[in-house]
């Protein structure tokens, strides 16, 4: 005689994989593309670093 077995329930890791790949694909939504304050500040001061133009660095 067969018994039969019932599906498994879905693992809490499985829940947590899930929810990892949801919020990842949520964080890509919301990328712009745009160059951030800080983004700018980082280029400013490696172009000084580099002895570039204080004129040009500002522009960066």
């Amino acid at each position: 005689m067969r018994t039969r077995t019932r599906p498994r329930a879905w693992r809490p890791r499985t829940w947590v994989l899930i929810l990892a790949a949801l919020f990842a694909l949520l964080q890509l939504g919301t990328v712009t593309g745009r160059d951030t304050p800080d983004t700018k500040n980082y280029l400013a001061y490696a172009l000084s670093l580099r002895g570039e133009d204080r004129r040009e660095t500002a522009s960066g």
